[in-house]
């Protein structure tokens, strides 16, 4: 189970079923809540599969220096596992950060391109590092995936995309 409250991010993992973690954290959440000021957030992903493991990236996320406080997901999809990433941030924060990607992507010289999909804007990257792989700007939400664009990514992302809203 993993949450953020205020400015903390929580996982939690408990060897004994009793408490539930849902239960725990939501006490663990509410105790924290009377602790710090800021907004009760949950971290969603797109469904992309069966959850393998999430981490917490402060900063530097793939040496990227602009690309801050980052949560990773693996899945497991179609008997693969792929790497997923989501920053959430105010919309303005989304738009600069969309900047600094494409500023990397011309001084590095590395290949992308936009394409408008159920009526999103995907960035498509050929990265001779990483692969071929995408993100997306959903308003206050950024989400990434070390995979290439495929239909089944594109309507998960579109179904998190419209159940937020």
């Amino acid at each position: 189970l993993s949450f953020i409250q205020g400015p903390y991010y929580v996982q939690l993992s408990l060897f004994d079923a009793n408490p539930s973690p849902e239960i725990a954290g939501i006490e663990l959440a509410r105790n924290l809540a009377e602790q710090v000021e800021g907004p009760d957030l949950a971290f969603r992903f797109p469904d992309f599969g069966r959850v393998v493991a999430t981490r917490y990236v402060k900063e530097d996320y793939h040496g990227l220096e602009f690309l801050i406080e980052v949560l990773e997901r693996g899945f497991e999809r179609d008997g693969h596992e792929i790497q997923t990433f989501l920053v959430q941030r105010p919309t303005a924060k989304i738009d600069e950060l969309v900047a600094a990607f494409e500023a990397f992507f011309q001084d590095d010289d590395i290949r992308y391109q936009r394409i408008e999909r159920e009526g999103l804007n995907f960035f498509q990257i050929d990265d001779p590092y990483e692969g071929e792989w995408f993100f997306v700007p959903l308003s206050d939400y950024l989400v990434g995936v070390y995979a290439p664009l495929d239909e089944g990514l594109t309507a998960a992302i579109k179904a998190f995309a419209t159940s937020r809203h």
